[in-house]
C-alpha cells in the first residue's frame, strides 16, 4: 500500500518565540492508504496540536510549525 500521509519529526511551538517553546517535539508516524491511525496519550501530551498542524490550523491558534516536514 502507499503512504497517504507522512509526518517527520514534527515540532510545534507558541509565543513570541515559538522555537524555545515547543510543545511537539520530534513527532513522527506514517498512515497507508485504507488503515486507520489513532494518537493515544496524557492529556497536554500534544495531541490536539498535532493534528492541528496536519491540518495546518496550528497558526490559527498562535502556535508555529517550527521544524520536520508533513507530506500528504
Amino acid at each position: 500500500m502507499s503512504t497517504l500521509l507522512s509526518v517527520r519529526d514534527l515540532r510545534v511551538g507558541f509565543g513570541r518565540a515559538p522555537e524555545d517553546n515547543e510543545v511537539v517535539k520530534g513527532v513522527s508516524f506514517e498512515l497507508a492508504a485504507g488503515k486507520t491511525l489513532a494518537i493515544v496519550g496524557e492529556s497536554g501530551s500534544g495531541k490536539s496540536v498535532t493534528a492541528l498542524s496536519v491540518n495546518r490550523l496550528v497558526d490559527f491558534g498562535g502556535g508555529r510549525i517550527t521544524g520536520g516536514s508533513i507530506a500528504l
